[in-house]
């Protein structure tokens, strides 16, 4: 995460008040990567996996306070993954992934651990990409990047610096 993070300020990636992605969007795109770009997964979907303490409804909010204080299941605090990549692929996998990304047609979501679809939403659709907030189901971390030429700045420094990593680039390189 902080070597992404390292190389969005870099290449101005990250700059939410600027119209490009905010770092929490970032952050969401790793998780994402992580529990569906990769294979096998690298994280699961707590949301998914055990909704009694990761439920985003707000009618459960004072079902939640009643057991916070509850240890963690211990299939949360035990979790392994079976994948075996390097932090180096894992890196590569990360823009391999999103240079083939369907923006227009899909949406990321780390409650569901997949790919969502877009949004019919008005104001979400409005947005060059959607990334669910997790915390506020059809919220779009996103919203800021609704203009074009900003969108396209990012995309191009996503494939410039896959390029640059399928051409043998070190990471000081390609920031």
């Amino acid at each position: 995460m902080l070597a992404l993070k390292k190389w969005a300020k870099g290449r101005r990636v990250i700059d939410s008040r600027n119209n490009r992605l905010a770092s929490f969007t970032l952050s969401l795109m790793v998780i994402h990567y992580l529990q569906s770009g990769c294979y096998p997964p690298v994280l699961p979907s707590l949301q998914q996996t055990h909704p009694r303490f990761f439920s985003t409804s707000a009618s459960n909010v004072d079902a939640i306070s009643s057991y916070i204080n509850d240890p963690l299941p211990q299939r949360i605090i035990s979790f392994s993954s079976t994948n075996n990549q390097s932090i180096g692929e894992l890196f590569i996998g990360f823009f391999n992934h999103y240079c083939c990304f369907n923006w227009g047609r899909d949406g990321i979501s780390v409650r569901a651990g997949k790919n969502i679809p877009r949004p019919l939403k008005r104001g979400s659709n409005n947005t060059c990409l959607y990334v669910e907030d997790p915390y506020e189901v059809n919220s779009n971390t996103a919203r800021g990047v609704f203009k074009e030429w900003p969108w396209n700045d990012i995309v191009l420094e996503f494939a410039h610096t896959r390029q640059k990593l399928q051409n043998g680039r070190s990471f000081k390189d390609i920031i």
